[in-house]
């Protein structure tokens, strides 16, 4: 059976990882872990984030190791004050 996805609220943005495609975000969640958010520019619907959603569990699925994945709350004060 597949477990649900674990929700994290974000208290602190490390850095902004920059690269020639996404810029992901380094941030610290409110038990002290660790993740990078990958940023899709805002656009909606998400139909990024739930192609990695499914991608996730199927490898799951198929015994492939993925990384451990979470849905993580940003306040969007944590943004404001943080990013340029």
């Amino acid at each position: 059976m597949l477990k649900p996805l674990e929700r994290k609220q974000v208290i602190s943005l490390s850095e902004e990882i920059y690269t020639t495609g996404h810029s992901p975000l380094k941030v610290i969640t409110h038990d002290f872990e660790t993740y990078f958010v990958k940023n899709y520019e805002g656009r909606l619907p998400t139909y990024y984030l739930a192609s990695e959603i499914i991608c996730h569990y199927l490898l799951s699925i198929w015994e492939i190791p993925t990384p451990y994945i979470a849905l993580l709350e940003i306040n969007a004060e944590v943004l404001k004050k943080q990013l340029s």
